[in-house]
């Protein structure tokens, strides 16, 4: 297991030829990734789910009419604990509820230049899975060793090793910002005197 968090941590670093990349709006978000590769794939948005304390927003990667990718981006409507530590945790946790209790292993890595991490697990039927975690505005706290956000990106593959790779090392989001709307001049009838 620690040789396929060297390798992770090797194809993070290595450079690699880009095949297609790919640019998507959705909610306030823009978000651009490069799968490199040659597996024919979907990109599809679904709607914002509106909870009482976030907006959550799904892109999923589908080949072959499988899922086999989501990121999800959650905009909690509060300030959140974002601590590095206790998302892995809870991160791992899912992945044993979820069965991929085999193998579990992780690695700190930097996504879109942000501090994150990546887990990896196999289901009884060898299976793989990776997740994925980081927030694009994550603050140290003056409080102690914890962080605080409203905005996490989390990130669930089914793709091989490679495909997950490029995907983690070349997905890149950013809020839009709305540009100012023009001016509306309006123009009156002349005052007689």
């Amino acid at each position: 297991m620690k040789l396929v968090l060297a390798l992770l941590l090797v194809l993070m670093i290595a450079t690699t030829a880009h095949a297609k990349t790919e640019t998507n709006n959705i909610g306030p978000y823009k978000v651009s990734f490069d799968l490199n590769t040659t597996l024919n794939h979907t990109v599809k948005l679904s709607k914002p789910i509106n909870s009482p304390s976030a907006v959550l927003y799904n892109i999923f990667i589908t080949t072959r009419n499988y899922t086999l990718a989501g990121l999800s981006i959650i905009e909690s409507k509060n300030l959140t604990d974002s601590t590095l530590p206790t998302d892995k945790y809870i991160n791992e946790l899912n992945m044993v509820i979820g069965g991929y209790s085999k193998n579990i292993s992780s690695a700190n890595i930097t996504i879109d230049g942000k501090k994150g991490f990546v887990l990896t697990g196999l289901n009884t039927k060898n299976m793989r899975l990776f997740q994925a975690s980081y927030w694009l505005d994550r603050k140290d706290c003056q409080c102690g060793p914890v962080s605080i956000g409203t905005t996490q990106v989390a990130v669930t593959s089914a793709y091989p090793l490679n495909v997950t790779l490029n995907l983690l090392k070349t997905l890149h989001i950013e809020k839009i910002t709305q540009a100012e709307k023009p001016k509306i001049l309006t123009f009156g009838p002349p005052k007689m005197s």
